[in-house]
Order: structure tokens, then C-alpha cells, then sequence
């Protein structure tokens, strides 16, 4: 903010004192052509260079003008728009705080506000308390947010209690103001809550950083030199990446007050840098950061790379003629110093310089006229972004910073607004060839794209950076994944800490891929592998042209429980999609295509070639085809979650569905699985023809339905409790659906099988399937718990698993009801049920089974594949499934390296509730209707409407008129000023100004020294109301004498509160 000088003026001229170069005679301003490093006495800095770059990774933001993303940023300020207005409501009442003319008053009505409702913090995000909430500076409970979106924007993941540092740059401390106002108003909270070191502490205790934590003050450098210090602790090891943000939030005059009487800022609020019509700056509210690291690490981590910091530097002014007048000397140091540690030997090559321009003529012709001798005769673009967005002070360096990284990445320099006609007079636009750009301007082909950022404190602390962007410094070498056409559908995946803030994050998602459908799969790969993941999830899949719909859960994070489909659900095609989406599953299908290949008896055909034949070629309803074929679609299944990291904590196959059920839980390997489902599928072959057989699945429960039962009809299934399959002879079984049909309206339904399994017609297969698996079984040394279907038991030996189990798997009844009630007895836990095979055949069963166990655990049921569906789309809703119910997911697996998008929506906090602790003291003095009044002064804070006392402070250089009254040669002050005090109480509580005749003693003052008045409505001894006005003078250095009454007055017709004021004379 370096630009309040004692002998500033403000009509565009400027007086000697400030060593800035003037006009000569000629009309010219001199422009030496000196070396980028020498100083102006010839000297070159002793500056090390950097030792490695470090790079901006992240960005957050929150602007005047509604901006919250970098997306909006950049709109607005290429359509060159701004974010003044009127001082808020909400902040302070400035019609009681405005006076152009007065000290101790605001000069301006307008400046450059958030939108944000500053009293909104989303508390259950961060896990605070309602009542700590209300006691934080809304810096705090903003920048927490920002830090979260900056950290988004990066890609940054699992970041928390890293040695990561902190370092925040603040100039105001608006909510400590306010909170003492109120003496009464001091507890625990004041000090971590209120205090401006605690920003950054917040910080690091919020997210648990381990780096240095620090809050910068050097006025309106502060950002930027927090900055320094992050880069510094970088480069000594001190951290290994470091968060840097700025802070301003204006919710009191007081900062905005001072600065008036200081004549800095402009009474129109508006910052017209580099303009003949600057008169100031207007105050701006910010709250940003960045996230920067070493570039090496920053490319081995595949983050976004925004810009390259060459170099910070920072120095101070020195003595000056005032400690607010800028030193342009020292100005010009900083910036030659800056190319020197950065190695840089011709600053001409600079594309555009970021100035600090307020708007004050003081600091910007200072600034310029260092950006002129710098640059030589070559000249440079330059801009400020505080006409867009007004000075933040503490935060504004950061804001420029972010600026400047735009322009770097969009190769363009954005306009500048309220410039309209440049001040020639201070500034040397056409001897420097200094160009402020009005329009959006491409990047100068002939300059490096690189840019400087000034900045400067009102205490003389300034610092500078130098920006590459990273296009230009890392060619060739790029961190980002190459982006790359990838067609089908993409899984998308969301959480968020509550489901309001999911529901509207979903509704973003669908608006950006609406307007930006080929950063689908990018997109995808930013939500799944640069987010962190919170218990409210959803997912979607996106497809070309079809708007996704997601589906929303709350993660309970289950067990997985594998469930293998029997026979029965396959179906041409079924594989086929994911043999040419999925390498995992091709070679799976190709390893068990060998392992079939190398029996003595092996088949004529291949797995992969019968899955891919189309309907009309296809043999998958064949027994012999139909067993193979649907095991190894399960055991690829298997290995392709595996992959995925997805492990089941336990297993259980229906019918012939144990035997990948049994690779699954580790007890034999796919080859053996392949083989003995292959043997299966052979062995049914021999099975006797003489008498037919059928199967059933009818809507009974195994009770009721062995009333049914005939010789030569057995249950060959329990499936639950109210379902259950019969098998046995063809002309028996179609008796008995007959009567139960007549009996009970009950669901029967004939399979469409000629075989009956798990019957007595299995007894002849079964012998031939045990002779052909001799020898051909191994086992693993290890097992996960498999419940049988065939016995109804948990198989924890491998070796259980042996010919004769097969048999008796092929023979025996399916006891499936039986085996998932005790995996549901087994724990407390909540289970996933994941139902792995070609479809959802066990949908049904498992959904009775559930509502038969009742409340308590509430099981999931997700499936794979469908008949008929896209088996690639499949299994990647069922991942988004298993990643919403919290089920842990390997995501690096399913999501390729791409690159990280940086413009999506940020986090959509939860907004819902507003936060604020305020007394009423401090709010009817933020928000009181009357100005400070010359005479009468302010309302003492606290008083009552019952008895309302003011205070004033009466200064003689503040109120000249007064010593136009003396008496006898001494300044007296006038009745009728006691009168005027009178009227303007009776005024601003009744909004009456009549009252009878006044009498009136005038103390005598000396003009060294201060009057204090107090004047209060209040009650006699008598109850009758009384107004009062008494007077203390004051001297320079301390308080002299006691109060004095000046004047005392019964009054009445005047109410007010709960009193009726009689009429009296004043003595």
C-alpha cells in the first residue's frame, strides 16, 4: 500500500522528497539503460541463487464479484468487470460512519466485498462446535474452506499431517476490534478464536501440518512475503510444500476510518491504477492461497503444474522522509535483485510486470518510474488487478499472483479497467514504452512467458516474485498425463462430509459436463484419484450424449461377502465386453484356456472363442459348455476385483457356483477351478436318458414344500426362507407343481433345463465325475471361510475340498439358505453380499434371506454382470457400487494416469446455518443509525434506550469555529453549543428536536487541550427524568480535574422507552 506520503497530494502532482524521477525540461522523463542488477549507485546485490524451482500447484480463492474458483476469476476479469459496491448491511452502517470532510469518519461508501455471508461456516466439515464456530474471525472459518478448495485444485490427496508449512499474510484484525468493544465480552475462545496468530495456527491444527505455522505482518506485503518465508523454509528443508494465503475481511470502519484520515483512499472506492483521475485505493476483501512444492517433486507426483517460482526477494525502504512514503531506490534493488538470485541476466525479456498499484499517486508513479529503469527503452506490459478487485491489503499480493498465473497459462494479458486516461504527468508511459492493456492481449511473440509481481507494505517491507510458466519452463517434461481419446462410458465418483452438500456437488458435476463433455474421462480421473474420499458417496457412469444420474449413498464401510451364481445364468455374449475392455480378464481367460489345453482329454474348443460366438453360434446352454464357460467368466471376475483390491472376507458359491467360489477364498488355483469345472460339465454328459428329468423353483418355504414331495422328486435347492428348487423325474415333478398350484396361489415356475441336478439323476455323473478328477486336484496352503451349499458347514482346510467333495457338490441338495443365514450369525459387522457370475440370479434369494434376519445388520446386495447388458459398464457400476457402500477399492487400478482438471467446481460446503457471537454493545455500535455527532459525540456503548448517555472527544483542530468564541480575550465554548448537544440527543431518540428555554454556564478551555463532554438522559431522585451534560478537559498527555456539569434540564411531551419527561428549565 506504499503510497501515503506527508507531503502527498492528491490532484496528480507530487512534490520533491519522494526520489522519483521527474519530467526534465523537455518534457521527457529520464530512463537509464543500466545493468539488470546494478543498483542505482553502481553496486550489485550479494544474492545466492535459488537453489531448484519450486512450483504453484494449487489455488483458492475467494473475491469480490461472487468469484470462488479460478474459472470465474479469469471471466471476470477478461470481460472486465469489477466487484465494487456499497459497504454491506451486514458489515457496518456506513451512512452513520460516512463524512468526506471530517476526521474519524469513513471518506467512502463503496469498496470491493465478498458476497459470502461471512457468518456461514460449515462446522460439521471440520468437526468445531456451534459455540466455537460463532466465536471464530470469519478469516478463519473462511480460509479453512479456501485451504480445502486449494488443496482440491492440486490434486492434493492424504495431505494431512504431512510436514507440510503455513504461512499467512494478514493486515486487519476486524473481528478482535469488534470483540473488544465489549469488555464484558473476554472467555476462553478470545485468544484462539480472535487472535491474528491463530490464523495460521488454524490452520495447520485443522488439517494437522506438521511445517512451520506462521501469520505474516508487513502490511500489504504480507502475503507475498509469506510467500518468501514458505519458499525459504523449501529450500532448507524446513517443510517439504507449504500453503500461503492472504487474509482481509472489513467488518468494522475502524481500519477504514484510520485510512481516511491518512487521505489514501479514494471517496469514490474505486482503485484506478495508473490513471489521471487516481485519487486512492478502495479497500477489498480476499481470502486465497496457494499451494506450492519443489518442481521435481511436484512432476514425480503427476500434480498440476501452474507456474514455476523463479525467485522471491524481499528488502525494506530504509528511512525514507516518511516511514509511509515508498523508497523507489530501495523499490528498484528488490527487482534487480530478484532476476540475479534467479539467475536471469536480461529482465527485458519479461513479458508483463504485476504491479502493486493501488491507485494512490504517490505509490504508483514510485512504482512505475522503478519499472521504467528496470526495463530500459525495451519496455513492458504492466497491469494491477486491484481496479478489479480492490486492495486486499495483507491478501492482495496472493491475488495478483493468481492473476498473473492465468495469464501465463492462457498466453494472454488480461485488460485493466477504470484506466481511462493515463497520467503522463508521474508516470513515463511513452519514454519507458510502458503499455497498460485495456483489451485481452495475447502474449508478446517476442518476450519469454514470464512475469514479475510487486509488492509493497505500508512500513516500507517490500518483496518481489518472478513467474515462468509452465509450458515454457518444462517442455518436454511435462508431469500431466498426456489427455487422450478414451471411448465407452466413465465411472464418476463423488463424496462429500454431509448429503446436502453431495446433492448440490452432483448438480455441478451434471452442469460442467454439460458444457465441457470431452473432459469426461479426465474428470472422471480428478474425482477418483485427485479427492479425498468422504462417508456420503455417489457415482455415476457417463456416457456420450446421456446426462448422468447418480446414485447417492452413506458409506458404512461392509465386509465383502462373494456369492457365486450356479448354473443356469449364462448367456451368449456374456464375457465378451470385458475380454476387449479388460486386459486383467483377457488373461485370465487365456490362462485357464491353456490349463485346459494341457489335459490329456482336452477340449477341441477354447474359452475365449466360445464366449465371444454370437447368439445364433454360441453353445453356452450345452452342459458340457455351459459349466466351463460360467466358471471362468467367475474366475476372471475374481481376478479383475482382485486386482481392483477388492478382497471378500468370506465366500460362498450356489451350487456349482462353490467351485469359484473355492479359487476365490485361495483353497485351489484357477487351472484346477477351470479343470474341475470342466470335468463337471463332461461328467453330465454320461447321464442316463431313460427317465427324463425336470427342476422347478417354487415360492415355498422347505417345510411346506416336503408335503408336496413324491418318490423320485427331491429339493435340490433351499435358496431361503421362502424359496426353494425341486428336481427329480420329468412326469412326477410336473404332478406335484400341478397341486400345488391348485392348493396355494403360489409362484412355480419350470427351469429351463432337461437335466435333473442335485437328484438322484445325478447319481451316475457323479461316479464318472469323481473317477475323472482323481489326480487332477491340488490345493493352496491357506483358506478365507467358505460356507458349503454342499454340507452347510465352514470348509477351513483346503484339502477338504477334494473329488469326493465335488461329487457330493454335484449329488446333494444346495443348502444356500442355510450357508448365508450363518455367514449373517458369524459378526456384527454390516456385509456386502457381491454377487459374481453372468447375472443376478441370486437377487431374489438373498433379499428374502435378508428380511428373514431383520433389522440388525442390514446387508447390501450389489451383482456384477446382467443377461444381456454391456459387461464392461457392468462391472464399473458395480465398482461404483462397492466404492459408495465404502467397500475399499484400489481406484489406481480402474482409473489410468491422466491429467488433473483444476477447474472443476469446488467443494460445495454446507451452508445452511449462520455462526455469529456478538453482544448487543458491539452491534449497536457496528450498526448504529446516528453519525458521530461534532458536539454531541457517539452513544456510549452500552448504554441503555432507557438511559442513553454520549461521549465525545471535542478537539479544537477538529472544530475551528470554536476558538471564533472567546470572552475577555478566552476561548469560552457557547451556550448554544450546550443547546445543539441537547437537541441532537432529543433527536436521535425521539426523532423530536423541540424543548423549552435553556440556561447554560460555558466552561473555559485551552486550546492545547481536549474537551470530553458526557451527556445522558437518566431520573432524579424524584423519578424525574433528566438530561445532563458535563465536561472534563483533557491535556495532551493525560487527564486533568474532575467532571464538571455544565448544564442540567427537566423536560417533558417528549417520551421515550418507558418514560414521560416533564417540562422544567435547565440550570
Amino acid at each position: 500500500m506504499r503510497g501515503i506520503a506527508s507531503d502527498s497530494l492528491m490532484d496528480g502532482t507530487l512534490l520533491s522528497g519522494g526520489e522519483i524521477d521527474m519530467p526534465n525540461h523537455a518534457g521527457h522523463f529520464p530512463v537509464r539503460e543500466t545493468s539488470t542488477f546494478q543498483s542505482r549507485d553502481g553496486s550489485l546485490p550479494d544474492i545466492a541463487p535459488v537453489p531448484f524451482p519450486i512450483a504453484i500447484v494449487g489455488m483458492g480463492m475467494r473475491l469480490p464479484g461472487g468469484i470462488s474458483n479460478e474459472t470465474e476469476f479469469w471471466d471476470f476479469l477478461i470481460n472486465k468487470r469489477d466487484g465494487l459496491c456499497k459497504v454491506p448491511e451486514d458489515r457496518y452502517n456506513i451512512d452513520a460512519f460516512y463524512d468526506t470532510s471530517k476526521p474519524g469518519h469513513v471518506r467512502t461508501r463503496h469498496g470491493y466485498y465478498l458476497q459470502d455471508d461471512i457468518a456461514q461456516v460449515d462446522n460439521g466439515f471440520f468437526g468445531i462446535s456451534k459455540t466455537e464456530a460463532a466465536k471464530l474471525d470469519p478469516q478463519q472459518r473462511l480460509l479453512m474452506e479456501v485451504i480445502w478448495e486449494c488443496m482440491e485444485n492440486g490434486g492434493q490427496t492424504q495431505w494431512r499431517g504431512k510436514n507440510i508449512g503455513c504461512y499467512v499474510g494478514v493486515f486487519g484484525e476486524d473481528w478482535l476490534d469488534l470483540m473488544s468493544k465489549d469488555v464484558q465480552n473476554n472467555d476462553r475462545y478470545r485468544v484462539v478464536c480472535s487472535g491474528d496468530f491463530a490464523i495460521s495456527n488454524r490452520i495447520s491444527f485443522e488439517y494437522d501440518l506438521g511445517g512451520p505455522s506462521m501469520t505474516i505482518r508487513t502490511g500489504c506485503s504480507s502475503s507475498m512475503v509469506g510467500l518468501h518465508e514458505a519458499c525459504q523454509a523449501i529450500y532448507s528443508g524446513e517443510c517439504s510444500s507449504a500453503l500461503v494465503a492472504g487474509t482481509n475481511i472489513i467488518i468494522t470502519p475502524t481500519m477504514t476510518t484510520t485510512m481516511s484520515d491518512n487521505m489514501v483512499l479514494s471517496p469514490s472506492g474505486i482503485c484506478r491504477t495508473f490513471d489521471a483521475a487516481a485519487d486512492g485505493y478502495g479497500r477489498g476483501e480476499a481470502i486465497n492461497a496457494l499451494f506450492i512444492k519443489p518442481l521435481s517433486q511436484a512432476m514425480k507426483d503427476g500434480d498440476p503444474i501452474r507456474a514455476i517460482i523463479r525467485s522471491t526477494v524481499v528488502n525494506c525502504d530504509g528511512r525514507t522522509p516518511s516511514i509511509t512514503t515508498p523508497g523507489s531506490e530501495a523499490q528498484e534493488r528488490l527487482v534487480r535483485a530478484a532476476y540475479r538470485k534467479a539467475q536471469i541476466e536480461d529482465a527485458c525479456r519479461t513479458g508483463f510486470f504485476e504491479c502493486h498499484g493501488t491507485g494512490t499517486i504517490v505509490g504508483d508513479s514510485s512504482e512505475a518510474s522503478v519499472v521504467a529503469k528496470v526495463f530500459g527503452e525495451k519496455g513492458i506490459h504492466m497491469g494491477a488487478v486491484k481496479p478489479n478487485v480492490g486492495h486486499s491489503e495483507g491478501a492482495s499480493a496472493i491475488t495478483s499472483i493468481i492473476k498473473t498465473v492465468l495469464a501465463l497459462e492462457h498466453k494472454v494479458i488480461p485488460p485493466n479497467v477504470h484506466f481511462e486516461k493515463p497520467n503522463l504527468k508521474v508516470i513515463p508511459f511513452n519514454e519507458a514504452k510502458l503499455q497498460v492493456p485495456v483489451e485481452a492481449t495475447p502474449w508478446p511473440k517476442d518476450r519469454i512467458e514470464r512475469a514479475s509481481v510487486n509488492s509493497f507494505g505500508i512500513g516500507g517491507t517490500n518483496a518481489h516474485l518472478i513467474l515462468d510458466s509452465a509450458s515454457s519452463y518444462c517442455q518436454g517434461q511435462s508431469s500431466q498425463a498426456v489427455s487422450r481419446s478414451v471411448p465407452g462410458p466413465q465411472l464418476l465418483l463423488l463424496s462429500a462430509k454431509s448429503a446436502s452438500s453431495l446433492d448440490r456437488k452432483t448438480e455441478e458435476i451434471k452442469k460442467y459436463l454439460q458444457d465441457q463433455p470431452a473432459a469426461t474421462p479426465d474428470l472422471a480421473y480428478t474425482l477418483a484419484m485427485r479427492r479425498e474420499h468422504m462417508q456420503h458417496r455417489a457415482f455415476a457412469l457417463a456416457e456420450e450424449g446421456i446426462a448422468p444420474s447418480f446414485e447417492k449413498f452413506r458409506s458404512s464401510c461392509p465386509s465383502a461377502v462373494f456369492v457365486f451364481t450356479g448354473q443356469g445364468a449364462q448367456w451368449p455374449g456374456m464375457g465378451k465386453d470385458l475380454i476387449s475392455r479388460s486386459k486383467r480378464f483377457r488373461e485370465s481367460i487365456r490362462t485357464m484356456d491353456r490349463a485346459l489345453q494341457g489335459l490329456k482329454s482336452a477340449p477341441e474348443w477354447n474359452i475365449e472363442d466360445e464366449l465371444l460366438k454370437c447368439k445364433g453360434e454360441s453353445r453356452v446352454q450345452e452342459a458340457a459348455f455351459a459349466q466351463p464357460l460360467s466358471t471362468a467368466v467367475q474366475v476372471a471376475l475374481v481376478d479383475v476385483l482382485r486386482d481392483w483390491g477388492i478382497i471378500p472376507t468370506s465366500v460362498v458359491g450356489h451350487s456349482s457356483g462353490e467351485i469359484a467360489a473355492s479359487y476365490a477364498s485361495g483353497a485351489i488355483p484357477a487351472e484346477v477351478a477351470i479343470t474341475i469345472a470342466y470335468f463337471r460339465g463332461q461328467a453330465l454328459q454320461t447321464r442316463s436318458s431313460n427317465c427324463p428329468g425336470a427342476m422347478a423353483a417354487v415360492g415355498l418355504s422347505p417345510e411346506r414344500a416336503k408335503s408336496y414331495l413324491n418318490h423320485g422328486v427331491t429339493i435340490a435347492c433351499e435358496n431361503s426362507p421362502q424359496s426353494v428348487t425341486l428336481s427329480g423325474d420329468e412326469g412326477i415333478l410336473l404332478e406335484i407343481l400341478e397341486q400345488i398350484q391348485k392348493d396355494d396361489d403360489i409362484l412355480c415356475r419350470r427351469l429351463a433345463v432337461n437335466t435333473a441336478y442335485h437328484s438322484h439323476h445325478m447319481y451316475g455323473p457323479g461316479e464318472s465325475y469323481e473317477s475323472l478328477m482323481h489326480g487332477q486336484i491340488s490345493h493352496n496352503d491357506s483358506i478365507m471361510a467358505q460356507y458349503s451349499t454342499a454340507t452347510g458347514t465352514v470348509i477351513r482346510e483346503p484339502s477338504k475340498l477334494d473329488a469326493a467333495y465335488w461329487r457330493l457338490n454335484l449329488q446333494s441338495s444346495v443348502l444356500f439358505n442355510t450357508a448365508v443365514q450363518r455367514i449373517l450369525g458369524a459378526h456384527e459387522e454390516t456385509k456386502l453380499f457381491l454377487e459374481i457370475g453372468p447375472h443376478s440370479a441370486l437377487s431374489a434369494p438373498l433379499r428374502q434371506i435378508f428380511q428373514s434376519a431383520g433389522d440388525r445388520q442390514r446387508p447390501l446386495y450389489v451383482p456384477t454382470l446382467r443377461r444381456g447388458a454391456d459387461g464392461w459398464k457392468c462391472l464399473l457400476t458395480t465398482a461404483g457400487h462397492l466404492y459408495a457402500h465404502g467397500v475399499p477399492i484400489e481406484l489406481n487400478t480402474i482409473f489410468p494416469d491422466r491429467s488433473t482438471l483444476t477447474n472443476i467446481p469446488p467443494y460445495s460446503w454446507d451452508h445452511e446455518e449462520r455462526f455469529w457471537s456478538e453482544t448487543r454493545v458491539t452491534r449497536d455500535w457496528r450498526l448504529r443509525q446516528a453519525r458521530h455527532h461534532e458536539l454531541l459525540g457517539s452513544r456510549i456503548l452500552g448504554s441503555s434506550d432507557i438511559e442513553p448517555s454520549w461521549r465525545n472527544i471535542l478537539q479544537f483542530d477538529t472544530a475551528l469555529w470554536l476558538l471564533d468564541h472567546r470572552i475577555q480575550g478566552q476561548v469560552v465554548f457557547p451556550c448554544a453549543g450546550y443547546v445543539a448537544m441537547v437537541g441532537e440527543a432529543i433527536r436521535q431518540v425521539t426523532g423530536s428536536a423541540e424543548y423549552s428555554k435553556t440556561l447554560s454556564s460555558s466552561p473555559l478551555s485551552d486550546r492545547r487541550s481536549s474537551l470530553m463532554t458526557l451527556t445522558r438522559f437518566g431520573t432524579t431522585l424524584q423519578s424525574l427524568p433528566t438530561e445532563m451534560v458535563h465536561g472534563k478537559s483533557i491535556a495532551q498527555d493525560k487527564f486533568e480535574g474532575s467532571l464538571t456539569r455544565h448544564m442540567k434540564r427537566h423536560r417533558s411531551s417528549l417520551s421515550f422507552g418507558q418514560c414521560n419527561l416533564k417540562t422544567g428549565t435547565v440550570h
